[in-house]
């Protein structure tokens, strides 16, 4: 299959999350999941760009959780993700408004 490298400057996080729609009716939307906010130790903001996958993109997609079922009460989805960011330590926000921070992943 051969390396893959990211860029100069950027680097690859790689991350897999299992989702579960703990409501109790209707379809849970995961829209949010799929635009994660990169916030670096250096004070770079960025938007994260989502990669195809580093070894077959049939089972790393492009937008995995566009890919996904929005999950109803009870069921969950899983997505693998690959994100190019900045080459720095840092954060990815989860926000799933504007004013509403859900959860953090933290880079090092």
């Amino acid at each position: 299959m051969g390396d893959v490298r990211a860029e100069a400057g950027k680097q690859y996080v790689i991350y897999s999350m299992q989702v579960k729609n703990l409501g109790t009716a209707g379809e849970w939307n995961t829209y949010w999941l799929e635009s994660p906010r990169w916030s670096g130790s250096d004070g770079e903001a960025d938007s994260p760009v989502f990669e195809v996958g580093l070894e077959d993109p049939q089972l790393i997609p492009h937008d995995p959780f566009s890919s996904t079922p929005e999950p109803r009460p009870g069921e969950h989805v899983r997505a693998t993700v690959v994100l190019g960011v900045p080459n720095t330590p840092g954060t990815l926000q989860f926000e799933d408004d504007a004013s509403s921070a859900e959860f953090d992943i933290t880079v090092g």
